[in-house]
């Protein structure tokens, strides 16, 4: 007998998953009810997939899916590959999360206000505009760290009470 399956934030997603070895799975997965992406994306590992209902992004090894899915990220609004790498990005508004070879590679803090978009990934850089709250909008960050190597830092001028 099946279990019950509820996804009270949304329409779910379900997903047939054919690996190499044959063995077939079905997997359903419950939307984040805040919005975003939607979809599948193979990720740089061979065994890993990503993915995405509703905004919410899961990782899930297609070899072995009685492991679960771990949820990783939520309020995906844009999935970048990163040119040349073996990476790609899971962007909200505000934030980043980083998917490698191993999974979850880096996740950057808040790095913007809001409408936080990634124009150019490549292995030089990360180059991203969001709600700088007057500043300049550009930011770019390191492809393998996500640490913040251009432009204004957001914890520069927030919480603007902030003192250091």
């Amino acid at each position: 007998m099946a279990e019950d399956f509820d996804s009270p934030w949304g329409t779910p997603i379900i997903v047939r998953v054919t690996p190499a070895d044959g063995k077939q799975w079905i997997g359903k997965f419950q939307a984040g009810g805040l919005g975003g992406v939607t979809g599948c994306f193979a990720c740089p590992s061979p065994t890993d997939l990503c993915v995405v209902a509703d905004g919410l992004a899961y990782l899930v090894n297609v070899t072995a899916p009685s492991l679960g899915a771990s949820a990783v990220k939520q309020q995906i609004m844009q999935v970048v590959r990163v040119e040349v790498l073996p990476l790609f990005l899971l962007v909200s508004w505000t934030n980043i999360l980083a998917i490698g070879e191993s999974g979850v590679a880096w996740r950057t803090a808040r790095i913007a206000l809001d409408d936080l978009r990634v124009e150019v990934a490549d292995a030089r850089a990360i180059v991203c505009t969001g709600d700088m709250l007057g500043h300049p909008p550009r930011l770019e960050l390191s492809p393998a760290t996500g640490e913040q190597i251009g432009g204004t830092r957001f914890d520069s001028f927030w919480p603007p009470d902030a003192t250091a």
